[in-house]
């Protein structure tokens, strides 16, 4: 192999740092420096026990609202009961024309517990700021996901009670008033 010396060494050099592969280089380098959106998401895809819904109840202790799905955390009391009124949960049956007072049980999650939430709650949070505030009391009717994965025992909110009586449904697009 030749060395190259003298007018054809800058020539080369020239071509390789401002050629165009050089400039298509640089691009994708520029490219991968820009934020993007997350693409990678596990969303509902996964199986969720569907046989039993749960109940949860507490206080907010924190709250994300925003994209992919909205999460929030509930101090759970150590004797939390079922809800005698079950009466606002007909939403959710009439939603997903699925029975849910009578398969209803308290879950056994206590202390801080985690809830995920679909797009559709998520949203409904989202277009309407100041929804939860942390400390507000917060009732839910969630699903246990089963998919043996990551995400495995994650807690699925289908419904939510806001303080102001309000309840978000996920398999519904309205929001409705206890």
């Amino acid at each position: 192999m030749r060395r190259l010396t003298g007018p054809d060494r800058r020539r080369f050099l020239h071509c390789l740092l401002l050629g165009p592969a050089a400039r298509l280089l640089g691009a994708h380098a520029a490219l991968a420096l820009l934020p993007r959106p997350v693409l990678a998401h596990h969303g509902f895809a996964g199986k969720y026990d569907f046989s039993r819904p749960l109940y949860l109840a507490g206080r907010l202790v924190q709250a994300y609202v925003g994209h992919p799905h909205a999460r929030l955390t509930l101090d759970v009391p150590d004797n939390l009961l079922l809800a005698r009124d079950r009466e606002w949960m007909r939403a959710l049956e009439d939603a997903e024309a699925r029975q849910t007072t009578t398969l209803l049980r308290t879950s056994e999650r206590r202390g801080r517990v985690d809830i995920s939430l679909d797009r559709r709650l998520t949203r409904s949070l989202m277009d309407e700021r100041g929804l939860l505030e942390e400390g507000d009391p917060v009732e839910a009717v969630v699903y246990r996901r089963i998919t043996r994965d990551e995400y495995r025992n994650e807690l699925h909110a289908v419904l939510i009670a806001l303080p102001d009586g309000r309840l978000l449904v996920s398999s519904s697009p309205a929001v409705t008033s206890r």
